[in-house]
């Protein structure tokens, strides 16, 4: 895959050990985790499909991760227990009516397809997107989708929202590697190298918004970028 290239040929550097669910998994986790591209690219259109992984089993069934690696990456797997997978919804009034809000991070291709303005390539790039960042944190992410119009992605908040975040392990901007930044789906590999080579020069980040001085950061994003980070 065309992330593949990059991740290996990355400095090598010893990282935390971190514990993933797979239904909120992203192809830089599922690559971390010593996935094959196909093993992860299964568990994508798995869960695209609408469908939750919710054991070991299962797992291994959707994904056909064989062998040795097995024990490796099960020591590495977390699971919810099946019934906090069920829809979660709240009650959204629109034109005088309640309507069900549905969780975005659940929702289907299928489903996805039923709104206004959104055919095949839109769902398919909604839940690749999706699946690069583990799981929308707040709605407002469905902006960032390519091509995704605004009067769009209001028709999609009427029917879903983040009605269940998924877990995160904030990066630690002031110790994270230069690897470790480019795994955030907003920032270039060329980004997070200023933002590693700045913290060296002037010390330790104080605040997320002294990124906004770093050549080429995406400013416009800090809000939704400092979701994914610590200090």
């Amino acid at each position: 895959m065309r992330w593949l290239d990059s991740l290996q040929t990355a400095a090598k550097v010893d990282l935390p050990v971190y514990t993933y669910n797979p239904n909120y998994l992203s192809d830089y986790q599922g690559y971390m985790l010593g996935m094959t591209p196909q093993e992860i690219d299964r568990i994508f259109t798995h869960r695209a499909q609408g469908n939750w992984i919710n054991t070991e089993a299962e797992f291994w069934r959707v994904s056909q991760v064989t062998g040795l690696r097995r024990s490796k990456i099960a020591a590495r797997l977390r699971f919810q227990k099946e019934k906090s997978f069920r829809v979660t919804s709240v009650k959204n009034q629109v034109n005088g009516e309640k309507q069900e809000l549905k969780d975005i991070n659940k929702v289907s291709l299928s489903e996805l397809r039923e709104v206004r303005g959104i055919g095949p390539v839109l769902s398919e790039r909604i839940i690749k997107f999706r699946n690069r960042l583990g799981g929308f944190q707040v709605k407002e992410q469905l902006y960032d989708v390519y091509g995704l119009e605004k009067e769009v992605v209001e028709r999609v908040f009427k029917r879903y929202g983040v009605m269940e975040k998924p877990e995160l392990q904030p990066i630690n901007i002031n110790k994270a590697s230069v690897k470790e930044i480019a795994s955030l789906i907003y920032l270039r590999w060329e980004v997070a190298q200023r933002i590693v080579m700045f913290r060296e020069q002037h010390g330790p980040f104080e605040t997320f918004g002294e990124l906004t001085k770093i050549e080429d950061f995406p400013s416009d994003k800090i809000k939704r970028i400092s979701l994914y980070l610590s200090l």
